[in-house]
């Protein structure tokens, strides 16, 4: 099984929600929800995590999973991440 089978499956069977309040700080959540939450910039800390939850298929898709894996694993990113 490749490493984006084993994401995509743990994926599938993650607790969404409970993951999104976890995250600690509003910065964290901003962060996050960037990638598909319109206008996150004006959202309150719970308007967020209501919209992240929302928007969970989005960050659960498949394609969505391969590409941030391929990504993460990219020779470039890899390299960047020490340098800093």
């Amino acid at each position: 099984m490749l490493l984006a089978d084993i994401a995509i499956h743990v994926g599938e069977n993650m607790d969404f929600e409970k993951v999104v309040s976890l995250v600690g700080t509003v910065t964290d959540l901003r962060r996050i929800a960037s990638a598909h939450v319109i206008d996150h910039n004006q959202l309150k800390d719970d308007e967020l995590r209501s919209a992240l939850v929302k928007t969970k298929p989005q960050y659960t898709a498949t394609e969505t999973v391969r590409k941030a894996l391929g990504d993460a694993f990219s020779p470039e990113n890899r390299r960047t991440a020490f340098e800093r």
